[in-house]
């Protein structure tokens, strides 16, 4: 067996073009983490499906005969309609979405739900809190924190402060039979700060 030679100057082009081969590799991965976490983090867009982030359907595609009408609002999530990354990098994509009788609705509202069904940002427009609780009777959105109150049938309309914006509502459409966003939402999700 023959032992090869190098010269140090083929030694050191061999050494910076295997440090250019590892650096290649090194960042087509980190290229690729990196657009697997913006698809994560990017709002929710025209074309998302609606897939449920809690309870027996969880990581399913929501769709309206699941639920029914009167009940709590269930946590749900963007995701990507092509790749089915679902887009939970940014809690301002949580969604509250529900079932109202469409008569309950005002006109506006009615214009952006499909057979009842609202999907309204789950963060309050008050402090930033998720929103979690719902009043039965009442059939409102309720902010554990500060106790603000909304009207899901009146397009999330504050009805007890201390909040004094409405909760964005993102429009919604139906395809395949899912759940799908039709637009942005009326307005960015988040506190505001004249409810501060």
């Amino acid at each position: 067996m023959t032992k090869l030679q190098l010269t140090p100057a083929e030694i050191e082009i061999c050494r910076r073009d295997f440090l250019a081969a590892g650096s290649a590799v090194l960042l087509l991965a980190m290229t690729g983490q990196a657009a697997a976490q913006n698809a994560q983090i990017e709002k929710a867009k025209p074309g998302d499906r609606i897939v449920f982030a809690a309870g027996e359907h969880q990581g399913k595609p929501a769709r309206i005969e699941l639920l029914v009408p009167g009940n709590p609002p269930i946590a749900a999530l963007p995701a990507d309609p092509v790749t089915g990354t679902v887009r939970d990098g940014s809690r301002f994509n949580k969604l509250l979405l529900l079932r109202v009788n469409p008569d309950e609705l005002d006109a506006e509202t009615r214009s952006r739900a499909i057979d009842g069904v609202l999907a309204y940002s789950a963060i309050c427009t008050h402090q930033g809190c998720t929103l979690n609780a719902w009043n039965k009777e009442a059939r409102l959105i309720q902010c554990f924190c500060h106790h603000s109150e909304f009207s899901p049938a009146a397009g999330g309309r504050p009805t007890k402060g201390p909040a004094t914006a409405s909760l964005p509502l993102l429009p919604l459409t139906v395809a395949d039979g899912a759940l799908v966003v039709a637009a942005d939402f009326t307005s960015k999700p988040g506190p505001r700060t004249n409810s501060l």
